[in-house]
């Protein structure tokens, strides 16, 4: 008995990334981790504008709680 190939899927050509006009009308954030010499590592929680790269905020915790990454977000929009 033979068995046929899975046919591959035809996929949708993808679309282009949008790209900001003016300040502060996208961002990113993200979570880096930082190792430290003696040990434990610590999280850095870093927001950056897409238009030109500026970083708005930078904060240093061991741990981030999802009440503190709300707090930072909401002085940023203010």
């Amino acid at each position: 008995m033979r068995i046929n190939p899975k046919k591959r899927l035809e996929r949708e050509t993808a679309a282009s990334l949008a790209v900001p006009t003016e300040k502060n009308e996208t961002g990113s954030m993200g979570f880096m981790p930082y190792p430290l010499a003696n040990g434990p590592s610590i999280r850095l929680f870093n927001v950056i504008d897409d238009f030109n790269r500026e970083g708005l905020g930078i904060e240093i915790l061991f741990s981030f709680p999802t009440e503190r990454v709300i707090l930072r977000l909401n002085r940023l929009t203010a």
